[in-house]
């Protein structure tokens, strides 16, 4: 994988345990020595520097321990912004943010969720997904929450995906990765934003 650099970025040495349940716990009390309002908001600046031209995105609505992006949904309005919602079989549904309006409900792990019947959005036209991550890595691989949900949408996807997450969670060391695991194309953290491409002779 080539790493394209755009900011002042310095990836994260990882603990000498490497099982993704320990990793888990480690960058979960890792997070909370960390600012996340002051670095979300660093986030969402970053977000409208380069989400300048319609298109449609696929987001998400944080936990208390994930980066917040509530802030660009009604700032950056020439993007058409898709939100999720847990579906059967561990799915994602996607809603349209723009006509959701007040059709929400918390889910018992505090997420802000559309109702189901809130309008929906193609999943298949989006141009980009920003998705949460516990942890990434220079080579595109994503450390979630255990869950499988965005491994399994990702698997049914094309467009480009940028994990988004503190620069104290990009790691410099590889992450372990499982056969159905999805990498990503880019980190975008408080610190700039780094494009992940395949390598030319691969």
């Amino acid at each position: 994988m080539t790493v394209v650099q755009s900011g002042n970025l310095t990836p994260h040495r990882l603990p000498p345990t490497y099982d993704k349940g320990s990793l888990r716990f480690y960058f979960r009390q890792l997070r909370r020595g960390l600012d996340l309002e002051t670095i979300s908001a660093e986030i969402c600046r970053g977000l409208g520097q380069r989400l300048r031209h319609p298109m449609t995105v696929l987001a998400y609505m944080g936990t208390p321990e994930e980066i917040r992006l509530d802030a660009v949904f009604d700032q950056l309005s020439q993007i058409r912004w898709g939100i999720p919602r847990c579906g059967p079989g561990r799915s994602l549904i996607w809603h349209d943010y723009g006509q959701i309006q007040d059709q929400w409900v918390i889910t018992p792990y505090g997420i802000r969720e559309p109702m189901p019947e809130s309008p929906q959005l193609d999943a298949s036209r989006a141009d980009l997904i920003l998705v949460p991550a516990l942890a990434c890595d220079r080579q595109g691989s994503r450390l979630g929450y255990g869950g499988g949900y965005y491994d399994r949408f990702l698997a049914t996807c094309s467009a480009p995906t940028w994990g988004i997450l503190p620069q104290a969670c990009f790691s410099l060391d590889p992450l372990p990765q499982d056969p159905w695991d999805r990498g990503i194309n880019g980190v975008l953290t408080e610190d700039g934003f780094w494009s992940i491409e395949p390598d030319r002779d691969t």
